[in-house]
């Protein structure tokens, strides 16, 4: 067990660092859920269903296929790509002001700090650009942001799960080079696993 989980870590980080198309043939639905971008279900030589993962499970093609993956947790399925949100953001090149009005319109208590790539530095407090602002700051270089949660697009929902529930921030969802995707905020994740568990 041990190994086989390596091999699958060992496959996604390939397939994440080089872009690569693999075929992996398994009898074992939790692997292709785990390492699948597209699962095709066979019988009898047939593909009964081919898509997504969360497709699959959600919106099964007809019986069979439903009877296939009638004991999958949603949890296990769906990914960080498909519940996140637009995030409230603004680059450390922007007037406080900006971050004011980014957070206004988020409705949270901050917002996410980017430098001039799109790249996430950490969170900027209201508190914080509220500050810079009364001093009088001509842009966010020194606003001491703090350290981010973050997640990959691929991580899945039970991987995400402990950081909504330790912490009552929002979760950045970044790329492999750092740049801020969306948002998964607590309620979000919330709902988005009650939506599609009624689905399924």
């Amino acid at each position: 067990p041990l190994i086989r989980r390596e091999m699958q870590d060992e496959l996604a980080a390939l397939q994440t660092e080089q872009h690569r198309t693999i075929v992996f043939i398994t009898h074992d639905l939790d692997e292709a859920l785990k390492i699948g971008d597209r699962i095709v279900i066979m019988r009898d030589g047939e593909i009964a269903q081919s898509g997504a993962p969360e497709d699959i499970v959600t919106a099964p093609a007809d019986d069979y296929v439903s009877e296939f993956v009638q004991d999958v947790s949603m949890s296990k399925v769906i990914r960080a790509r498909a519940i996140m949100k637009p995030a409230a953001a603004v680059r450390e090149s922007q007037p406080p002001s900006a971050a004011l009005e980014a957070i206004r319109n988020g409705g949270g208590g901050g917002a996410f700090l980017l430098n001039g790539d799109g790249a996430l530095i950490g969170e900027l407090s209201v508190e914080r650009a509220r500050t810079l602002a009364e001093r009088g700051a001509e842009d966010l270089s020194d606003a001491g942001a703090s350290p981010a949660l973050t997640a990959s697009p691929r991580d899945f929902i039970e991987d995400i799960i402990p950081m909504a529930a330790s912490a009552d921030r929002p979760i950045a969802v970044t790329d492999a080079d750092g740049k801020l995707l969306g948002e998964i905020r607590r309620g979000a994740l919330l709902a988005g696993m009650a939506k599609r568990e009624r689905e399924g």
